[in-house]
């Protein structure tokens, strides 16, 4: 694929809170963090000609039991050059690791934007989504042909 560079232009369409739950039941003991884990994932699709998506989905557990989980993400209108360059196939697309990073980027923004405003005056809002390097998750372009793909 060519660098398109400076032709990949696009713009926010909505953004969408796919998921959220706070598991009660299971608490965090703040005498012992060491059981305590973050997982971050993200995901993207396409639906063609319309919108690119892309997700974050985090997850904060404890002891290997999930105390919040929350998936946010965007949509986004591409231009119509920016959709060529993309499809590699009919139903395959690939999108640069630089976008990709940047649109990680922006989900995972929303997504801790979205957790605080939910957890806010609860014990739960102490535990922000920290600021993660999307690069470490998304080191190459990706290829994906529908809503799956999940890094």
């Amino acid at each position: 694929m060519e660098d398109i560079r400076g032709e990949f232009a696009f713009k926010l369409l909505k953004v969408v809170t796919e998921q959220f739950a706070v598991y009660e039941e299971n608490k965090i003991d703040t005498n012992d963090l060491s059981k305590l884990e973050m997982v971050v994932r993200f995901r993207f699709g396409v639906k063609p000609r319309t919108s690119i998506a892309a997700f974050a989905l985090f997850e904060l557990q404890y002891d290997k039991n999930i105390v919040v989980t929350i998936e946010s993400g965007l949509y986004m209108e591409l231009s119509g050059a920016a959709w060529e360059d993309m499809q590699v196939k009919k139903d395959k697309y690939k999108l640069e690791k630089e976008y990709a990073q940047h649109f990680a980027g922006m989900a995972l923004g929303i997504t801790r934007g979205i957790l605080h405003s939910k957890t806010e005056n609860t014990y739960l809002n102490q535990y922000p989504i920290p600021l993660i390097d999307a690069s470490l998750y998304i080191p190459e372009d990706i290829e994906f042909d529908s809503m799956s793909h999940l890094n």
